[in-house]
């Protein structure tokens, strides 16, 4: 009984610190996360909390970007808006900026 006991005391003594290892990797991959704690211990937490916003709002940008990139230029790219099955070809006078715009005709 006693081995058993202290097996499952280790065991979970061990669990305990992988995952606190784990925690304080995942923490480490934030961005900022360093910096913001400067921040707070210099300015407060009501500062802190505004910078925490802005890495929201910075986040929540790049996921608009992947879905835009996704579910709009994806396609164009492939195909034009007039639903034929032919690839999208740039003319001589298009550009870049004609295809962002959606104004590139075949």
């Amino acid at each position: 009984m006693q081995i058993s006991e202290s097996w499952r005391r280790s065991q979970s003594i061990n669990r305990k610190r992988v995952w606190t290892q784990i925690g304080g990797a995942l923490s480490g991959l934030l961005p900022w996360q360093h910096t913001l704690h400067a921040i707070e211990g210099r300015f407060g937490a009501g500062v802190k909390a505004y910078f925490v916003f802005l890495r929201y709002l910075v986040h929540l940008n790049l996921l608009h970007c992947a879905l835009i990139c996704g579910f709009i230029l994806g396609p164009t790219i492939f195909y034009d808006s007039s639903k034929s099955s032919e690839p999208l070809k740039f003319g001589g006078n298009d550009s870049v900026l004609d295809f962002f715009l959606g104004s590139v005709r075949i």
